[in-house]
């Protein structure tokens, strides 16, 4: 029982540890409402951040990608420095018509907006998001580059921002991103990887208690474990093109390829990577269903999916040790092991049935 009194006491003050870092990353969030942003004032040694913000679809409602590229379109200055590709699979219901429709919406305002499809059956590549992205941030980045006219690699320093089609970005997300950026030493700049906060809270109060819950604890976790113990991204982050290219862009072998990444970018800069925070909240739509047994069955497909995408990750990381700093190494695959398997399988479970064990 001793035992059991100390494990816990340890349990609650790692709880008491992620509530710290929520309360603290929360008044972040608010403080920067009132936080004016004065990009002319930085050093930017006579260069320009320019953005390429990637959406991958499939067969998700159009006005989900309405709603994402709107939040787009409204951030500060879209038109002179947004780029943006949307991304369809080659079996995407009337891709034709939907094409159409998103360059005459948007077109205008963006400085650049593509449109790619990706084609099946690519040599190495599984069905899914992340094949998607890939294929698409290829063809943008090859469509930059081939314009004489954007100077890219010359005046321009562009940033890449991941995103999801039920994604709605934070009002200045994208100067707070630039603030930063520049406000981090260019050597620490090249092993950088920024993130946003993601809140699972787009119609949540017309969902199951399940999902609101499920939703609340992705935010809390990732408040409280993912960025502040560098252990991964999740879904929306941004980091520069070098870093981006020199990681071979997204592996299109893997379903969530957004927590691998910070392995693979860190076997290039063979050092240690870091998470910031952009102190701009996210919304995501959380896993939905159109009647009460459709969530539930959206639900568990998630459950299934996150405990596949983990054993992913291990799985990528027992191949690429070798190659990663010894020190961080070690330190990734303990703090991934605590979280995941400790923190998130073991701890719940152990909390309730220990004592009855022991007192039986």
């Amino acid at each position: 029982m001793e035992i059991v009194v100390i494990i816990l006491a340890f349990l609650h003050i790692l709880w008491f540890i992620a509530v710290i870092n929520n309360f603290r990353y929360l008044y972040k969030l608010r403080k920067f409402k009132s936080h004016q942003i004065n990009l002319s004032k930085l050093n930017t040694s006579g260069k320009t951040v320019k953005h390429l913000v990637g959406i991958a679809f499939y067969k998700e409602p159009i006005e989900l990608m309405i709603d994402t590229l709107d939040s787009l379109s409204s951030q500060p200055d879209a038109r002179k420095k947004i780029s943006v590709f949307a991304g369809m699979e080659s079996g995407t219901p009337d891709k034709e018509e939907k094409t159409k429709k998103l360059h005459d919406l948007y077109d205008s305002k963006f400085e650049k907006f593509i449109v790619t499809v990706h084609p099946r059956g690519l040599p190495g590549e599984i069905p899914g998001k992340y094949s998607n992205f890939n294929f698409g941030s290829r063809m943008a980045v090859s469509q930059l580059r081939g314009d004489k006219s954007y100077g890219l690699d010359k005046t321009v320093e562009l940033l890449i921002t991941t995103g999801d089609c039920d994604t709605v970005f934070g009002d200045r997300y994208f100067d707070a991103l630039e603030e930063d950026f520049w406000m981090t030493s260019s050597e620490q700049r090249g092993r950088t990887v920024w993130q946003s906060p993601l809140f699972y809270c787009i119609n949540i109060d017309k969902s199951p208690f399940f999902v609101r819950v499920t939703g609340l604890l992705r935010s809390f976790f990732m408040m409280g474990y993912l960025i502040p113990w560098n252990i991964n991204t999740m879904s929306v982050f941004s980091l520069t093109l070098k870093l981006f290219e020199d990681g071979e862009y997204v592996h299109p072998g893997y379903q969530m390829d957004d927590i691998i990444a910070l392995i693979r970018w860190t076997c290039v800069v063979r050092q240690k990577c870091i998470i910031r925070a952009i102190p701009v909240a996210t919304l995501s739509g959380p896993t939905s269903g159109k009647n009460y047994f459709e969530e539930l069955y959206e639900w568990a497909r998630q459950i299934r999916r996150w405990t596949i995408g983990a054993a992913e990750v291990f799985h990528y990381f027992a191949i690429k040790s070798t190659r990663l700093p010894m020190g961080c190494a070690i330190v990734w695959a303990l703090r991934f092991i605590f979280y995941y398997g400790f923190l998130l399988c073991i701890s719940s479970v152990y909390s309730i049935i220990a004592p009855f064990v022991v007192s039986v």
